[in-house]
């Protein structure tokens, strides 16, 4: 996990035990990134119109001071929320940028997101060398890969702090 955790791979790619499922791997992310141990990217998973949304798609149209793509996000959304703007047909980045339109304007809002990736901060690589020590009594198993991956980032930290001056 480290390896792949940490070099920033997607986040769907490692489970941090057979019994770990994504939401939990999501919220430890979450919980690591309040701490500054860790960054990450989300995407929005699923939005929903706002009171304010439907009362906007009941004005004349005449009055809709929107651009077409915004207007297609919210009649999608009309029908319910929705899980994924994969169902609207515009280019990515047109579709990021009016649904993040919508949402500064309240006529939209995220009911979840999605860590796509994550990586190790500064802090998070310094409490990895200086400060973590695992607990609990569990069995652990580290693969060669896994300890290979530990060795290059302690080298790495090492060479680049100030343990390396001395």
């Amino acid at each position: 996990m480290l390896g792949k955790l940490f070099l920033g791979n997607h986040l769907s790619a490692f489970k941090l035990t057979d019994r770990t499922n994504v939401l939990e791997t999501e919220q430890i992310c979450r919980d690591l990134g309040n701490r500054l141990l860790v960054a990450y990217s989300e995407e929005i998973e699923k939005i929903k119109l706002t009171a304010a949304g439907i009362d906007f798609l009941g004005l004349p149209p005449a009055q809709l001071t929107i651009t077409a793509d915004e207007l297609k996000i919210l009649q999608v959304c009309q029908k319910g929320s929705i899980s994924s703007l994969s169902r609207i047909k515009l280019q990515a980045s047109q579709k990021a940028k009016a649904a993040n339109n919508l949402i500064e304007r309240g006529l939209i809002k995220v009911v979840a997101n999605k860590i796509t990736e994550a990586w190790i901060t500064d802090k998070g690589k310094e409490f990895l060398a200086t400060e973590y020590s695992p607990t609990g009594c569990g069995k652990m198993i580290v693969s060669q890969k896994m300890f290979a991956d530990y060795l290059r980032f302690l080298r790495q930290y090492l060479a680049s702090s100030q343990f390396s001056a001395k």
